[in-house]
């Protein structure tokens, strides 16, 4: 069996990740400590479901920070039900993280050794510890790999071409 769909068909017979806007505000100490991240995600919902599947967990649970606000937003749209891809969290992560590095850069402090720096063994929203934190080993190994200290730390700096 064989199954030819237009292009126009795509867009309602099987689910998508809604777009989102996001906006992030961190605060920090001169020495790269958090103090404060403000995480408003807006994603588009149908008008017949509520479903949001982008959540700003990562914002509220991984890094040490004593004062911690999300808000998430829902716009009714009329678009198709919204529908899991891979991960919801991969894009409210990718904006934090990327706060982060805008950070760091602001503080000229190194990327990595900030994320270090505010690293937590715990949830930070429960108290429990993580399952499974391998995190800042991960950046300490990741960074070796790729030859981080050896990097040149100007943003755009490393682009290869295009």
């Amino acid at each position: 069996m064989k199954l030819v769909m237009t292009r126009a068909d795509t867009y309602t017979s099987h689910g998508h990740r809604a777009e989102n806007h996001q906006t992030v505000r961190i605060g920090a100490t001169r020495d790269g400590r958090l103090t404060a991240i403000d995480h408003t995600l807006t994603q588009q919902a149908s008008r017949t479901d509520e479903l949001v599947l982008s959540g700003s967990e990562p914002s509220r649970i991984l890094y040490t920070c004593a004062n911690v606000r999300t808000t998430h937003r829902a716009v009714r749209l009329d678009m198709p039900t919204a529908n899991f891809v891979r991960s919801p969290e991969t894009s409210a992560n990718h904006a934090l993280e990327s706060a982060l590095d805008e950070l760091a850069y602001e503080l000229d402090m190194d990327p990595v050794e900030l994320r270090t720096r505010n690293w937590s063994s715990t949830n930070q929203e429960s108290g429990q510890e993580h399952g499974s934190n391998h995190l800042r080993e991960c950046y300490r190994r990741g960074a070796e790999r790729f030859g981080w200290s050896r990097r040149d730390p100007r943003p755009g700096s490393m682009r290869d071409r295009d």
